[in-house]
């Protein structure tokens, strides 16, 4: 687990807010270092929380963090985010990471037979069974929209003395 210290690598903490699964275990490998299954519904990153497109589920290590649910202050070191109006329900955790730390994401489709596999493996057209089927991953949620940080500022901007037909 990373430090939730204000370090010079907080920057880079990605925290996970969800709820531990009941009902599916790991086994295996995969259920080394106490590692289960949670249902994340949003994650915190450089100082700003993003809320799913749809929850999906993450393999996590441990418990995770109490998190206060209603109105309660929350710290900065578990929220990651300095300013928020909105609160969490009871029962949600947090689980931080480093960015570059590896995890296993799986996106959960529920629907009919005809609807989730038959319609997109039996489609005579051509075009791949992924390709036809709306997942999560092809949803634009608030991480694809681009943030102040990413905008281009003004020392990136071509100036005047850059336009002129001098040549010098």
């Amino acid at each position: 687990m990373v430090s939730l210290d204000e370090t010079l690598h907080a920057g880079s903490v990605v925290r996970l807010f969800g709820r531990k699964m009941t009902d599916i275990k790991l086994v295996g490998n995969e259920s080394a270092d106490n590692a289960a299954l949670a249902r994340i519904y949003g994650f915190s990153f450089e100082g700003q929380y993003y809320k799913l497109a749809a929850p999906s589920l993450f393999k996590v290590h441990g418990d995770g963090a109490d998190v206060p649910a209603g109105t309660s202050p929350i710290s900065l070191g578990l929220s990651g985010v300095e300013l928020s109006s909105e609160v969490f329900a009871e029962d949600v955790r947090m689980w931080a990471y480093g960015k570059d730390d590896h995890s296993i994401r799986l996106d959960t489709l529920a629907g009919t037979f005809a609807d989730i596999l038959l319609t997109p493996e039996l489609s005579d057209d051509g075009v791949t069974a992924r390709a036809q089927m709306t997942g999560r991953a092809q949803l634009t949620g608030r991480a694809q929209m681009t943030g102040r940080a990413q905008m281009t500022g003004r020392a990136q901007l071509t100036g005047r003395a850059q336009l002129t037909g001098r040549v010098e």
